[in-house]
Formats: C-alpha cells, sequence, structure tokens
C-alpha cells in the first residue's frame, strides 16, 4: 500500500516516500524503519539503531531545536515516540555537518522557510556559501588525491620498473603547478569519458 500522509519536509532523496515502495530505500532502513513510515512510532533506542547514533545525541539535537514537533511526540507516560520524518532528518544532519555544518546554522538551514524576508535572505546567503565552501573542498581534495595518485604510481614503479620511477620523477620536477592542474584536469575528464 502506498505510504501516505507523511510530511517528509527536507529529506534526503534515499528516504522519499515513492522509494520506500519500490525498495529503492538505503539498505541500513531496515522493516521496523518502514512501519515507522508507515505511521508507526519508534522508541529512542530504536531510532539509534536505524541512524547510527547514541540516544544522547539524538536527545542533545532535540535540545538544540533540529528535532521537533514534526519528529517526534510524547506518550502519556512521557516516552518520546518518533515519527518518520525523523529518521529522515538525523540522516540530513549527519551528512551536512561531514561537510562542516555548525550546530547554529543547521538550525537556520533546516527550519521550514518563514515570511520575515530578512531572515529567508539571510539563510539564502548562508546555503550560498556553503556551497562554494563545499566546492573549494572538493577541488583541495582532488588535488590531494592527485598528489596520492602520483606517490602510489612512483612507489609501485620504483618496485616494479625503476626506470619508469626516475621517469616519473622528473616529469614531476619539471612541472609547474599550473601544468601539474592541467594534468589533473586531463585526467579526470579522461575518467569520466567527456572530451577534453
Amino acid at each position: 500500500a502506498p505510504v501516505t500522509n507523511i510530511r517528509m519536509g527536507w529529506s534526503p532523496p534515499e528516504f522519499e516516500s515513492n522509494d520506500l515502495n519500490n525498495n529503492n530505500v538505503n539498505p541500513r532502513v531496515s522493516s521496523k524503519a518502514r512501519i515507522f513510515f508507515e505511521g508507526g512510532a519508534l522508541k529512542i533506542h530504536e531510532l539509534a539503531e536505524q541512524t547510527g547514533l547514541t540516544a544522547d545525541t539524538i536527545r542533545y539535537y532535540e535540545k538544540e531545536g533540529l528535532l521537533d514537533h514534526r519528529h517526534l511526540t510524547r506518550d502519556r507516560n512521557n516516552y518520546r515516540n518518533y515519527t518518520g520524518d525523523a529518521v529522515a532528518r538525523l540522516a540530513l544532519i549527519k551528512k551536512l555537518q561531514s561537510v562542516g555544518f555548525s550546530l547554529a546554522e543547521l538550525r537556520e538551514t533546516l527550519n521550514e522557510p518563514v515570511g520575515d524576508p530578512a531572515t529567508n535572505r539571510r539563510v539564502i546567503e548562508q546555503i550560498r556559501n556553503k556551497i562554494d565552501e563545499i566546492k573549494r573542498k572538493k577541488e583541495e581534495y582532488d588535488r590531494i588525491l592527485d598528489t596520492l595518485a602520483w606517490m602510489l604510481e612512483y612507489r609501485l614503479a620504483s618496485v616494479n620498473d625503476p626506470k619508469k620511477a626516475e621517469s616519473l620523477l622528473r616529469q614531476r620536477r619539471a612541472e609547474t603547478p599550473a601544468r601539474r592542474e592541467d594534468a589533473r584536469d586531463r585526467r579526470a575528464h579522461e575518467a569520466t569519458g567527456r572530451e577534453y
């Protein structure tokens, strides 16, 4: 039966309701999580198991305002019952933290858009800045990967083909940073099958 009445909000793609129906969901999302998405509820230890977070971390996120009425309710004994949005929200929080979002940035970015134009402009600018920052980090990682790939090639050649190793070393010393960057870009295009 289709999943109904779920407000996914800011859910990452792997947790969209259509994916649940088509069995395209992340393998870590078990049958308990499927019940959870279909209107059931999970206790905090079950949610911790699904997300790989500790119960204390989940409580902390709640205290910091990253989980709200869309993500949990309280029963008569004041136990937390987490809704389907909580798994998706926590997955997104983990992903955004991994690329450098602070808790304060997460609070502003993940809050639903409000009517205040100044607040919306600030959040839009913050998101744009994060995109630029992530692109810069990606370029830095690409350069590091290029260096490590060369080091690996050189080490392997040192063992299997010393003449090739000497040639690689001479070539590397002769390259300017600009030529090295150009060579890296050419290899990247070749690796993806695009014309350079």
